[in-house]
């Protein structure tokens, strides 16, 4: 059953009872929609689109878009297919317990939460038994992984990282074929998928809106950000995982927080490859500590903002830490360019 819109042609807008649409809509006054707005096409807007919960769409062309949580402004379109409001924290340290002990066999494991919407945080820290068997497969053999339930998660996964020396199964990697909701495992042999856990926390503001100006070629620019919370290495410097630096693009601010202490050190610089202070010099180690990096804080940094080519952010502390402890959340605000088509 469809029903056309009071005071629209019936070819103009069409509504079926389960809300989906089709057809081509021009808004010239306000759209307020309450619940998911799904575009598969385009939606011109010249007023206000006020949605209160989700935008779901391919591109939305709108002078003003106003939504509950974040706010976003474009003269060209919004891309909101990956908007993740609720961050999750990693899980902790899991309990490792051998249902047989004695054999004398060391088995480490980590543990990723998920939201139900599948996008998932790094992988907690490490738990491990010394004491495992050596081969989980036989009865009574296996271990039982154990950890804390993380607010807002719907599942997870659980990594086996080490196996012990010749022992089975000697795979490592993913060992849950699909995510479970229980908060414990037990590993009799489960195999692994060989990937490496994820070491960046996909939930959050890592899939903020992006607003991107299109050009009448397939020319565009891409205002993004990206994110990662890195574990400080003991070491003279520390590198991202990740390239936060994306390729031609100009670079408007690199933002960091202190989330656990750097020991050892007194400071440190925020910079790349290149430049060990381009976008930020003497920056305390203590937890809660904030900063925000200019590009241009270092006017002899060479390129200035732009960033011909992908990098890495490195952290240079004053002083080595004494230990992998402390860790640092940077995300990167940036502008990137994409040539024409045609």
């Amino acid at each position: 059953m469809t029903t056309p819109l009071t005071g629209f042609p019936p070819t103009a807008f069409e509504s079926t009872d389960d809300g989906r649409e089709s057809g081509n809509h021009v808004f010239e006054k306000a759209l307020s929609v309450r619940g998911v707005l799904s575009v598969k096409r385009d939606a011109h807007v010249e007023g206000s689109l006020v949605v209160n919960d989700m935008i779901l769409a391919d591109s939305i062309g709108a002078n003003r878009v106003d939504a509950d949580g974040g706010v976003s402004f474009a003269s060209g379109a919004v891309d909101a297919h990956a908007v993740s409001l609720t961050e999750l924290s990693a899980p902790g340290v899991p309990t490792v317990t051998p249902e047989t002990v004695g054999g004398g066999k060391t088995w480490t494991y980590r543990v990723v939460a998920l939201l139900a919407n599948g996008l998932f945080t790094e992988a907690g820290p490490a738990g491990s038994t010394a004491d495992g068997e050596a081969d989980l497969s036989v009865a009574a053999n296996g271990n039982t992984i154990s950890w804390m339930a993380i607010p807002d998660a719907a599942s997870y996964n659980v990594y086996r990282t080490v196996c012990g020396q010749a022992s089975l199964p000697a795979t490592t990697g993913k060992i849950t074929a699909t995510p479970i909701t229980a908060t414990s495992l037990l590993d009799d042999g489960l195999a692994g998928d060989a990937t490496i856990e994820p070491a960046l926390n996909g939930t959050g503001g890592v899939y903020a809106p992006r607003g991107f100006l299109y050009g009448s070629h397939g020319e565009l620019v891409h205002y993004g950000s990206t994110t990662e919370l890195l574990t400080m290495a003991a070491a003279a410097t520390s590198t991202t995982v990740g390239d936060l630096l994306p390729e031609n693009s100009v670079i408007i601010a690199v933002v960091g927080r202190v989330t656990v202490i750097i020991p050892t050190a007194a400071t440190f610089k925020v910079g790349d490859g290149t430049t060990d202070d381009r976008f930020a010099t003497g920056i305390l180690v203590a937890a809660g500590t904030t900063f925000v990096g200019l590009s241009h804080y270092n006017v002899a940094a060479p390129g200035g903002q732009a960033q011909p080519t992908a990098a890495k952010i490195v952290i240079t502390p004053n002083a080595p830490p004494n230990a992998a402890t402390g860790r640092l959340r940077l995300t990167v605000f940036y502008a990137q360019f994409i040539a024409p088509d045609a």
